[in-house]
């Protein structure tokens, strides 16, 4: 009888650690489980799938332009390993990151965002110079799949210019209404009971008690 070889199972301990948020008025200590063990080997690549682009208004929809090819393909060999073949150049890869780094240096300039995985349309744009200029706002202003430190940046700058009055500005930086909710709520004490519940649900580990500040706020917003 041949046994069954047992699947490889990566060691992990959980450990708890004690990390502290300091409000207004106290200070809350919020547990925080961590993990400590072998390093866990990241995911094996998916292939390419379009993102889904949902809330982004029309006149920016009208300038996605889905790729014909994909932009990558995922080559899986029989030894296990990886190879990501770039599907706008022949280059290849050994992880994703390394083409997504590829993509944002070498095909940005032929209109192409790694990040969202869509070609931009410039029908008015002509040179290197005004390809550079519209994908750059782009990221800055209303690429959907932007990091959140660049949504926070677009929050910050559409609601000073709503303040002053500038709404048709505004409306260029695109962020999602989840999370233009909750910039809002950060700056408005009339919707910390609603942000408690929120918290709650979302199983952050901070007494509704505590929250006598919109400091709260930030520590939702901000992760």
């Amino acid at each position: 009888m041949v046994p069954r070889a047992q699947a490889a199972v990566t060691e992990r301990r959980e450990m708890e650690e004690v990390r502290e948020i300091v409000l207004r008025s106290r200070t809350v200590r919020v547990p925080v489980a961590m993990q400590r063990g072998r390093e866990v080997e990241p995911a094996s690549p998916e292939a390419f799938h379009v993102p889904v682009v949902e809330g982004l208004p029309a006149q920016y929809q009208e300038l996605l332009v889905v790729p014909e090819i994909d932009p990558y393909t995922v080559i899986r060999n029989a030894d296990g390993s990886v190879i990501i073949e770039c599907g706008i150049c022949p280059k290849e890869f050994g992880t994703l990151k390394g083409w997504r780094i590829h993509a944002a240096k070498m095909h940005r300039q032929n209109g192409f965002c790694q990040k969202c995985g869509h070609f931009i349309e410039m029908p008015h744009v002509r040179s290197a110079e005004e390809v550079a200029a519209t994908m750059e706002l782009h990221s800055l202003e209303w690429c959907p799949m932007a990091t959140k430190a660049t949504m926070n940046e677009r929050a910050v700058k559409r609601r000073r210019l709503e303040l002053a009055g500038r709404n048709d500005e505004a409306a260029h930086y695109f962020i999602p209404a989840n999370l233009y909710f909750l910039f809002q709520a950060r700056n408005n004490d009339t919707f910390l009971p609603l942000m408690a519940k929120l918290m709650k649900d979302a199983a952050i580990a901070i007494p509704t008690s505590s929250i006598s500040s919109r400091s709260s706020i930030n520590v939702l917003f901000t992760q």
